[in-house]
């Protein structure tokens, strides 16, 4: 009950595992007396970016800060080659915080490392003209439509926005003429009377044609981790056994 709670101690809150909705960090803002950080990291190398508590919210909206200090990450494409500002790879990185391997795997550990000692994350993500580090996704996530890239972290992000949506994930599906189609699955707020036609009218308004989701499918809930994050994995197989 935020009206019985005294926030006039708190000065930040600090999070990570996913982007902070920019409603949400308003809301901690105001009813919380509370800053709200990203951190991003890994198992492998702890936290190795953040905002600062003090950055403009417009600095913080859609991502995770800057590198912390003796940590370097770079952007990386295919053949693990510096890629510049703007453009979208794999976030890649090196410095003290880095772990030393994965325990009695040496293939794997050495899998995990580029030519040049980066740690390869999996992330996807770019750097913006502010300095800024975005994450965009996840590189196995990423959905190939017709050639073109698509970024579920993006599409979940516009979907979140939209009145009466509770929580959203979108994965790709096999398509036999586009390679993959895009799926949004959508939990609705409670009391919501959304439907399918709705988002995807929401999406044509604001997305370019390719990223507009080819099917949305109204859920009660998502498959989840103790942590809360959804294991799309397991989205996927529940998607295809309903044939969709």
């Amino acid at each position: 009950d935020f009206a019985k709670t005294d926030f006039s101690s708190s000065r930040a809150g600090y999070t990570g595992g996913a982007i902070i909705p920019e409603e949400l960090m308003v809301n901690v803002r105001s009813k919380m007396n509370c800053k709200l950080v990203s951190v991003y990291g890994m198992s492998e190398n702890g936290a190795c970016s953040m905002n600062d508590v003090e950055d403009d919210e417009s600095l913080k909206v859609g991502t995770v800060g800057r590198p912390l200090d003796g940590v370097d990450i770079i952007i990386t494409d295919d053949k693990h080659e510096k890629l510049p500002v703007g453009e979208v790879g794999e976030v890649s990185i090196k410095g003290p915080n880095l772990f030393s391997g994965y325990y009695q795997q040496p293939e794997v550990t050495k899998a995990a490392f580029d030519q040049n000692g980066y740690f390869c994350s999996g992330d996807l993500g770019k750097y913006l003209d502010n300095g800024m580090l975005a994450i965009v996704g996840r590189k196995k996530e990423m959905i190939i439509r017709g050639g073109f890239n698509v970024y579920p972290a993006e599409l979940e992000e516009q979907i979140g926005l939209i009145d009466g949506v509770q929580a959203v994930a979108v994965v790709g599906l096999p398509d036999k003429v586009m390679g993959e189609k895009i799926v949004a699955c959508v939990i609705p707020s409670p009391g919501s009377t959304i439907v399918d036609k709705d988002i995807i009218a929401y999406c044509k308004g604001r997305l370019a044609n390719y990223k507009v989701p080819n099917v949305v499918i109204i859920m009660d809930e998502f498959p989840v981790t103790a942590l809360g994050k959804v294991q799309k994995f397991k989205l996927i197989e529940a998607l295809e056994a309903r044939g969709i």
